[in-house]
This record gives C-alpha cells, sequence and structure tokens, in this order.
C-alpha cells in the first residue's frame, strides 16, 4: 500500500501541471453542475413516505399557527454598558409596534416585561411557599381558637340556664306573693264591708259618739292595711317587670349564642377544608416551582443587563423548498 501511494506521489510530481489542470476542472464540473442543478437552499428538509414528515405534515394541518417560523432580534448597547430605562420603553415602544407594522410577524415577546414577569413570579411563589409553611401552625392556631369559642359558648348556655331558674325561683315568689296579696284583699273587702254595716247601725242608733269613735278607729286600720296592700302590690307588679326583662334578655342572649354557634360550625367546616385541599395546594405549588425553575434558567436579558433578546413569531413559515427544484433537477438529468 504504501509502495502504490508512493509511486501515485511521484507520477503526480513528474506531471504537476498536469494534474493542476485536471483538478482544476474537475473543481470547475462540480462548480457548474451545482449553479445548474442545485435548487433553492432550505432550512428544512423532508422525507416523503415516513412515519415521521406523515406526522410532521398532521401537525402542520391541525396546528397550522404551531408551525410558523420564528426569529430573534438582539437588542445590545454595543459598549458593554446596561441598557437604560429610557433605551428599555423605546425597545418596548418599537417590539410591541412590530406586529402592526410588518405583515408577516404575528407577535413579539418583550424580554424585559418577561424578565420582569419571571421576578414578579418568583416573588409570588415565595410568598405562596410562605402561606404554605405557615399554613400548618395557622390551622393548629385556628383550632385552639376555634375550641375556644365553643368552651365560651358552653359557658353561656350553662349560664343562660342558670339564669333561668333564678328568674323561675323569682317568678314563683312572685306568684306566691300574688295570692297571698288576693287573700290579704279579700280579707280587707270584707272588713270594709263590716264596717260599712257597723257604720248603718251607729246611724239607726242615732250614732252614739263611742260607737262612731270605735268605727273610725276601724276604718283608720283598714285604710293603713290597704295602703300596705297596694305597696305590696307595686312591688310584686316591679319584680314581675324585671323577670319579664329578664327573660326577654335571655332569649336575646340564646339567639346570640345560636348565631355564634352557626357562625363556629361554619369557620370549623371552612378549617376542615382548609386542611384537606392544603395537600393538593402543596403539589400545585411544586408543580409551578418545578415549572418556574425549568424556565428560570432561560435568560432574554444578558446578566450585565447590556444586551436582550426578543422573540418574534412570524405569521406564516418561511423556508424556501427546493423539492420542485430537485424534481426538475431530476427530470433534466432523466
Amino acid at each position: 500500500m504504501a509502495t502504490w501511494l508512493y509511486r501515485i506521489g511521484e507520477a503526480a510530481a513528474r506531471r504537476a501541471w498536469a494534474v493542476s489542470l485536471i483538478w482544476a476542472l474537475i473543481i470547475a464540473g462540480v462548480a457548474g453542475a451545482y449553479t445548474a442543478f442545485h435548487g433553492k437552499l432550505s432550512n428544512t428538509f423532508s422525507i416523503p413516505g415516513t412515519q415521521t414528515q406523515q406526522l410532521s405534515d398532521e401537525l402542520a394541518q391541525r396546528f397550522p399557527s404551531a408551525n410558523r417560523g420564528a426569529g430573534q432580534i438582539i437588542l445590545t448597547t454595543g459598549d458593554g454598558t446596561a441598557l437604560t430605562e429610557e433605551q428599555k420603553q423605546a425597545s418596548s415602544a418599537a417590539l410591541s409596534a412590530l406586529p402592526s407594522e410588518v405583515p408577516s410577524v404575528d407577535a413579539v415577546t418583550d424580554p424585559f416585561t418577561t424578565t420582569s414577569k419571571l421576578a414578579e413570579a418568583k416573588t409570588k411563589l415565595d410568598e405562596a411557599h410562605a402561606k404554605i409553611d405557615a399554613a400548618p401552625s395557622q390551622i393548629e392556631d385556628g383550632k385552639k381558637q376555634l375550641n375556644d369559642a365553643a368552651t365560651q359558648i358552653e359557658d353561656g348556655m350553662k349560664q343562660i340556664a342558670d339564669n333561668e331558674k333564678k328568674l323561675d325561683d323569682s317568678q314563683a315568689q312572685i306568684s306566691a306573693g300574688q295570692e297571698q296579696l288576693a287573700s290579704a284583699q279579700k280579707q280587707v273587702d270584707d272588713a270594709q264591708a263590716q264596717l260599712k254595716d257597723g257604720y248603718a247601725q251607729a246611724e239607726a242608733a242615732g250614732s252614739p259618739a263611742a260607737m262612731i269613735e270605735q268605727l273610725n278607729a276601724q276604718q283608720a286600720q283598714l285604710t293603713e292595711q290597704q295602703n300596705a296592700l297596694n305597696q305590696q302590690r307595686e312591688t310584686l307588679t316591679e319584680s314581675q317587670k324585671q323577670v319579664d326583662a329578664g327573660r326577654t334578655e335571655i332569649a336575646s342572649k340564646k339567639d346570640e349564642l345560636a348565631e355564634g354557634q352557626k357562625k363556629l360550625d361554619e369557620q370549623r367546616n371552612q378549617l376542615q377544608k382548609t386542611e384537606s385541599e392544603l395537600p393538593a395546594q402543596r403539589e400545585q405549588l411544586e408543580r409551578q416551582q418545578k415549572l418556574y425553575d425549568f424556565t428560570s434558567g432561560y435568560r432574554m436579558v444578558s446578566e450585565d443587563r447590556s444586551t436582550a433578546i426578543a422573540t418574534v413569531k412570524l405569521s406564516e413559515k418561511i423556508q424556501h423548498e427546493r423539492e420542485s427544484a430537485a424534481t426538475d433537477s431530476g427530470n433534466k438529468l432523466g
């Protein structure tokens, strides 16, 4: 093999001009063939009949928006200095105007807005993590507060029961006092009737002075007894008003406690719901965190903030197909 290569090299050296001319003719022929038959250049290719190409064609047919072209716009200061706020605002304005000014541009991703949204997402994720982490202790605190509130409601119901018993006792005393008052009033009324008969008898007897004096003394006693009964009656009436007011207040307290119990049950149900949803919320937050971690490494603005990249989505896929040119070339070669 080495001897053969040596002989080829020796022959080429003895006929250098001839070998150079042959290579020149070969290169010229290849260049001419390329110029005549190369067709149009393309940054895509297809292999008709394959499953991959069939899938690609089907996706392009069903989701034409996903088959659009895309490009990038580099925004830079050129000297390594950071982009100023004025430059950012001017760039954002120019980028937002592209879809309306350039027909083939469908949408533009503003690097500054995207970077700002990523920063906001980071802040929201951090806040969400803090809330999720604090949720278990907050739930336990909420349970303790609900238990304390339930204890207060139970104590309130016991107080109401004690007060109702006191009112019942007071009502029994008032009822007994009213019965005694009615009996005493009947005795006074009977005595008053007898005294009236006594005055009639005295008048028939000529109204003896001694008899009249005795009757007047009895009348004074009856009047004093009636005044005492009237005072007792007023006292019983006032006591009845207090008992009635107490029952009204107890009824109001019962309504308040019932409303408090209703709210307590609602809060307990809400707390249980929050506790049951906590694992799902934590799982969702972890998915969002993974998504953010996946996108956080994608930078649209350089670390020194001197350069930014805007992504441009085109309304159609821009490409130069060479399938027709290849077909034409095949016909010519044939």
